[in-house]
């Protein structure tokens, strides 16, 4: 996988963290899984009292372009961005949201090799 690449996979992480940080919660565990297909982000957020599901859903909106995600890359090395959920929807192809009492699954997907 190419350095950009893996940059853009920590960019990743680092957005969602940085949102979830900005919102209070305080106990978040994140996994990631690259294949030849996809790279897979597994956040668990660990809630007492404040739902986040309404919240991600509400403000969370996937529009990756890739002519526009690797033109704004190769400008500028990094993505530009308003808030963290911005820049974010910008490289995530989709993904899923579940939640229950304790903790919050967000499992964000990023498709491979998509030309």
């Amino acid at each position: 996988m190419p350095l950009h690449e893996n940059m853009k996979s920590a960019k990743i992480i680092e957005e969602i963290i940085d949102y979830l940080l900005e919102n209070d919660y305080r106990k978040i565990d994140t996994f990631m899984d690259i294949t030849k297909e996809e790279t897979k982000i597994k956040v668990v957020v660990h809630i007492k009292e404040k739902s986040l599901l309404k919240k991600f859903k509400n403000e969370f909106n996937c529009f990756r372009d890739i002519e526009l995600e690797e033109y704004g890359w190769e400008l500028s090395n990094d993505i530009g961005h308003v808030n963290s959920l911005d820049a974010l929807g910008t490289l995530i192809d989709n993904y899923e949201i579940t939640e229950d009492d304790n903790q919050c699954i967000i499992i964000l997907h990023r498709i491979n090799n998509k030309n």
